[in-house]
């Protein structure tokens, strides 16, 4: 389970969980999400943040935790087997949306800055709820595409200064982006990952996965795992200004009155 460097782009690691029955009695009260960043959290349903109690009570109807913990068992050694410790976790849960009606395919960049190391150019991702994520098999052919479309679409948007598509000033340059891989991607070989499904999956690139949120006309929560070292993270996180760790944290809940 350790031998990440001869793993793919992505790859689809199976684990057991509760999806199905999950599914039957789960729904969702509103979108919303919750964020952990610090070390590999315990299996414990009473040992888990307060925070995360605090957001599943007002975001969720049914019960995630049996389902969550399933996953982060399998997650924690997957982790520890690669020699990582830490790691920041996205939980995200959301109401059925028509936003992903048309694939948004990319690959996702590094968190970090500084040197790149193989350990920490990958992520973990499940589904606890809802459709699982969309790839493409062939993520050589995928990435080639995509580049060559980020720099057509570049070199049509001159006003474009940044060399990622990631400010509000670039929006029409990203809409053209999208609309152009959804476009070109039509007909290719799309693998999603199924119930109970981790997926392992390369960022960068050099070697991404090239890979889309589902359709959505469903609830939905996402998990999203990010390796790291200790120190990475807490210059993350100071970085945006925090400076506690480890720390936890919701979006998307209602203002609690005081």
């Amino acid at each position: 389970m350790s031998n990440i460097a001869s793993y793919p782009a992505f790859k689809l690691l199976p684990y057991e969980n509760s999806h199905a029955a999950l599914s039957e009695y789960t729904s969702l009260q509103r979108t919303s999400s919750w964020i952990y960043c610090g070390p590999l959290l315990p299996l414990s349903d009473s040992q888990l943040p307060q925070s995360y109690h605090e957001w599943h009570k007002a975001a969720i109807n049914g019960s995630l935790t049996a389902t969550l913990l399933s996953f982060l068992s399998f997650a924690n050694l997957f982790l520890s087997a690669a020699g990582v410790n830490h790691y920041w976790l996205t939980i995200r849960a959301t109401t059925p949306t028509t936003d992903y009606d048309e694939p948004r395919w990319h690959t996702d960049e590094d968190f970090f800055q500084g040197e790149k190391l193989i350990r920490t150019q990958w992520k973990l991702v499940t589904t606890l709820l809802g459709p699982g994520t969309l790839f493409i098999k062939d993520a050589k052919t995928a990435r080639a595409v995509e580049s060559k479309i980020k720099l057509d679409v570049q070199t049509e948007h001159t006003d474009h200064l940044c060399t990622s598509f990631n400010c509000l000033g670039c929006a029409t340059a990203s809409a053209a982006v999208r609309q152009r891989l959804a476009d070109n991607f039509r007909g290719h070989k799309v693998i999603q990952a199924a119930n109970g499904t981790c997926c392992f999956f390369r960022i960068g690139q050099e070697q991404g996965a090239v890979h889309s949120e589902p359709p959505q006309n469903c609830d939905r929560v996402f998990v999203n795992i990010v390796p790291g070292t200790e120190g990475e993270l807490r210059d993350l996180m100071a970085k945006w200004g925090m400076t506690a760790f480890p720390r936890s944290w919701s979006i998307g809940l209602p203002m609690r009155a005081h």
